[in-house]
């Protein structure tokens, strides 16, 4: 949950009548408060009071609704959160709050199971350090497009492998002795653990999920299409106008 709610993590057996709360990763209690219903997985209702800032808290609880409805091969989510407080400055703040983590929650159903970390293969031992160097650029990119980890492995020669070659051959071993990189690429691009770029060996490192929503959150990664307003401008290029559109893609028009 952590991944998806900006850091903060809920507490609760999920039973009605059981407590709940939300808790910063520093352990302040956000929100707490009682599950009044839940009915998996269709419906969830929660009755909760703001504890970190005082004039919210003031307002008293507030009942969060989330109900599940199928539609057709979908399923809808609706959420209503109200409060006997009117106007009240918590409604105003959750109104912002909950579009952030329901676009976060999205992301895992854009993909599917698996879709976080992506494989590569490349024939390493080949072409020297000129192919080790267009591959990290490949799949650095990849990893940045995708929004998703990546792990790389490229295959070696061993020295008797490289002496046979050579004596097949009459060639020199050095284009053939790196151009590997093996290595786990994270969504922004950078490299967690060390790549190797010559002979065997083994990449290590643990994986920090929250990567991969911090990276969409900078960059649409399914591209223009599904944020047509992006394409939105009044001179690109050179005078041209980008017409955006619901569906399909953008029209360009002198």
């Amino acid at each position: 949950m952590k991944q998806y709610w900006f850091g903060v993590h809920c507490e609760s057996q999920w039973t009605s009548g059981s407590s709940w709360k939300m808790v910063h990763p520093d352990g302040r209690i956000v929100d707490a408060g009682e599950i009044v219903a839940a009915e998996p997985p269709r419906r969830l209702v929660i009755r909760w009071q703001h504890q970190d800032k005082p004039e919210l808290k003031a307002e008293g609880e507030s009942l969060c609704t989330m109900e599940l409805e199928p539609s057709g091969p979908a399923v809808k989510l609706f959420i209503s959160h109200t409060i006997e407080s009117e106007p009240s400055k918590l409604i105003e703040a959750v109104s912002g709050g909950w579009p952030k983590v329901i676009s976060n929650l999205k992301s895992p159903l854009e993909m599917a199971d698996g879709e976080q970390i992506h494989s590569a293969m490349y024939p390493g031992s080949i072409f020297g350090d000129l192919f080790s160097q267009q591959t990290e650029v490949n799949i650095r990119q990849h990893a940045l497009e995708s929004a998703s980890f990546v792990v790389c492995a490229t295959a070696w020669l061993d020295t008797d492998q490289l002496a046979q070659i050579a004596k097949d051959t009459g060639g020199n071993i050095g284009p053939l002795s790196s151009g590997c990189f093996t290595a786990i690429v994270a969504p922004d691009g950078s490299l967690p653990g060390q790549p190797i770029r010559s002979g065997e060996g083994v990449v290590v490192s643990d994986l920090d999920f929250t990567l991969i929503d911090k990276r969409k959150q900078i960059m649409d990664s399914r591209g223009h299409y599904s944020r047509p307003e992006f394409a939105q401008s009044a001179d690109w290029p050179h005078s041209r106008r980008v017409r955006s559109r619901t569906h399909g893609a953008p029209r360009v028009t002198r």
